[in-house]
C-alpha cells in the first residue's frame, strides 16, 4: 500500500487551514501517513477552532526524526503535533493507536497533557510503549483534570502494571469530576435526577393499594365475626337468622303463631263434629234398610256433608 499521497492529502489540509465549520473529524486512518504529513496537519490545526477529533491510527508515525523533521523540531513529528495541541481548545479526541511513537513520542504527550485542559480521550494503543511510558503517563495524568479515557492496550507495558492501575483510578477521578460539573452547568438534562420523583410517587401509590388491600380484608373479616356473632345470638333467642329466616323455638322445631294454634284447633273440632254427625245418619238409614244402596246413599251423604 503506498503512502497518501500529496494529491489527496492537500483537500483535507485545505480544509483544516481554511477553518471549514463542515470537518469536526479529520479521519485519515490505515492511510500510511508519515511523520512528515503529520507536520503539515499540525501545521493546518493552527487556526482551526471546528475540528474536534482527530484520527491517526494504524499509520507510519514514528518517534525518529528524519533530517527535514529535525530542521523543524528536535521532538519530532509527534512532539511536533503534541506542540500544537496544547493551546488548542476545540480538538476534544486525540488517536495514534497502531503507530510506533515509543518512549520519545509518550513523553511529547505528557507535556501536552501537563498544559492542555479540553482533551478528554486519549488513545496510544499498540504504540511499543514501555513501563517507563507509563510511569511518565502516570505522572502528567495526575496533573491533568479533563483528561477520562487513556487506550493502552497491545503496549509492552500490560494492564495489570501497577502504573496502569494508577492511571485509571485518576481517569475515574477526572470522570466523576465532569459528571459533577455537566449536572451544576446543565441541571434540566441530568434525566436521573427527573426520573426520581415519578419512582416516589409510584412506590407511594404501590404502598397506599397495599394498604387499602388491607383494610377490605379486615372490613371482610369483621363482617363474617359480625354475623357468626348474629347467628349464634340467634339460636340461644329463638329468632330467624340471616342464613334460611326460619323462625325455630329453643328446642329445634318451628314455632307456631299462637292465633294460628287456636284456628287451628277450633278447625279440628268442627271437623270432627261434622263427621261424627255424619256416622250417626248413616247408621239411621242402614236401620232403615236402605244402607244397602251404596251409590244411592253416598250420593245422598256425600250431599248432606257438604250442605
Amino acid at each position: 500500500m503506498l503512502p497518501f499521497s500529496r494529491e489527496k492529502i492537500a483537500p483535507v489540509l485545505k480544509q483544516i487551514g481554511s477553518n471549514d465549520p463542515d470537518l469536526t473529524s479529520v479521519n485519515l486512518c490505515h492511510k500510511r501517513i508519515t511523520n512528515k504529513q503529520v507536520l503539515q496537519i499540525a501545521d493546518a490545526l493552527g487556526g482551526n477552532t471546528h475540528v474536534t477529533e482527530i484520527w491517526l491510527t494504524n499509520n507510519e508515525i514514528s518517534d525518529e526524526s528524519s533530517d527535514g523533521i529535525a530542521k523543524t523540531t528536535s521532538a519530532g513529528a509527534v512532539g511536533y503535533l503534541m506542540s500544537a495541541l496544547e493551546g488548542n481548545r476545540t480538538v476534544l479526541e486525540v488517536y495514534l493507536g497502531g503507530n510506533k511513537i515509543g518512549t520519545k513520542g509518550v513523553a511529547s504527550v505528557c507535556n501536552m497533557l501537563r498544559v492542555n485542559s479540553v482533551i478528554t480521550d486519549l488513545g496510544l494503543e499498540d504504540n511499543e510503549i514501555c513501563d517507563d511510558g507509563a510511569r511518565m503517563l502516570l505522572d502528567a495524568v495526575g496533573q491533568n483534570t479533563t483528561l477520562q479515557t487513556l487506550k493502552m492496550t497491545g503496549n509492552v507495558v500490560g494492564n495489570d502494571s501497577p502504573h496502569i492501575k494508577s492511571i485509571n483510578e485518576l481517569l475515574k477521578r477526572n470522570r466523576e469530576v465532569a459528571k459533577l460539573l455537566f449536572e451544576a452547568e446543565h441541571p434540566e438534562l441530568v434525566t436521573h435526577k427527573l426520573r426520581r420523583p415519578e419512582k416516589e410517587r409510584k412506590r407511594t401509590s404501590r404502598s397506599s393499594r397495599s394498604r387499602g388491600g388491607e383494610g377490605r380484608k379486615d372490613g371482610d373479616r369483621r363482617r363474617r365475626r359480625d354475623g357468626e356473632q348474629r347467628r349464634s345470638d340467634s339460636k340461644r333467642e329463638g329468632r330467624p337468622s340471616s342464613s334460611n329466616g326460619q323462625r325455630k323455638s329453643p328446642s329445634g322445631s318451628p314455632r307456631i303463631d299462637p292465633s294460628a294454634e287456636a284456628f287451628l284447633e277450633e278447625r279440628k273440632r268442627t271437623v270432627g263434629d261434622s263427621s261424627g254427625g255424619n256416622k250417626s245418619l248413616m247408621n239411621k238409614l242402614k236401620g232403615l234398610g236402605v244402607g244397602g244402596r251404596k251409590s244411592s246413599v253416598d250420593c245422598v251423604m256425600k250431599g248432606a256433608t257438604f250442605v
